[in-house]
């Protein structure tokens, strides 16, 4: 994650610009994971800025399913809005 590279790096401010994890293709945890180092970030005095336009800190639902991943054939629904 280069987040947490640049932080490792030492950069002051770290910013994120077009990014759109949820339609991507990238895995759910993805988003989360950039979040959490974005936290770690801002937590040690960097400075961070997200794009409006990006759709991190976004709030999204998910709905509990009793399928199981890798075995259950689950179907994706995506809302373009």
């Amino acid at each position: 994650m280069l987040a947490a590279f640049a932080i490792w790096l030492g950069f002051k401010r770290i910013e994120f610009y077009g990014m759109r994890l949820m339609e991507s293709g990238e895995p759910i945890a993805a988003r989360a994971c950039l979040e959490y180092w974005l936290g770690v970030a801002a937590g040690r005095g960097i400075e961070t800025y997200v794009h409006p336009a990006c759709d991190l800190f976004a709030q999204y639902h998910l709905v509990k399913s009793r399928t199981v991943y890798g075995y259950d054939d689950v179907r994706l629904v995506e809302d373009r809005t």
